[in-house]
């Protein structure tokens, strides 16, 4: 059922720095006792391999230009698959569709730029905003500490989403 007058809000990270927060959470999850595939994927194999296992489906759904399928078309792995399977859908389609639907958004923040975004969500909606920090990392490298091939390969995973997000940065960056 569709709700009227809604708004939807997102908000948007460095993909670099994302892929590498999504990686370290899991080798803490690995030690905290987790033993997911995924968690024991990043326990085995140090940063600088793990960029490489493009091949794991596990790690495609939650790594692979994961914000931008999110933002054009959901979640579900269905809805990736039916897409590529249109022999006329490309990146580009795929990229154009996130944007649009980001374009939708009431609004759009950045996790670097928490404050700003929490002052535009109290003017628009009069609540205040207060987010906890939940999940993060308390050991890892930051992207200026990662050697030069091993962001070439993280760019791989996220090539879109950091148009997506170099998009977002030039439209929906306050001032």
């Amino acid at each position: 059922e569709k709700i009227a007058n809604a708004s939807i809000i997102t908000m948007l990270r460095d993909p670099k720095d994302r892929f590498l927060s999504f990686y370290y959470y899991l080798r803490e999850k690995f030690a905290a006792g987790e033993n997911s595939r995924r968690s024991r994927l990043a326990n085995r194999y140090d940063l600088d391999e793990f960029v490489y296992l493009m091949d794991d489906p596990d790690l495609v759904d939650d790594l692979l230009n994961s914000v931008t399928w999110q933002l054009a078309y959901g979640t579900r792995q269905l809805e990736r698959l039916s897409f590529r399977m249109e022999a006329t859908k490309s990146d580009d389609d795929l990229l154009n569709a996130a944007i649009a639907n980001l374009n939708r958004c009431a609004l759009v923040g950045f996790q670097d730029g928490y404050s700003d975004f929490a002052n535009k969500f109290e003017q628009l909606y009069s609540i205040p905003l207060t987010i906890r920090r939940e999940n993060v990392t308390k050991s890892r490298l930051s992207v200026t500490d990662v050697s030069a091939r091993t962001l070439r390969k993280i760019d791989d995973w996220v090539y879109l989403d950091s148009e997506v997000y170099r998009y977002a940065l030039r439209v929906f960056r306050i001032k």
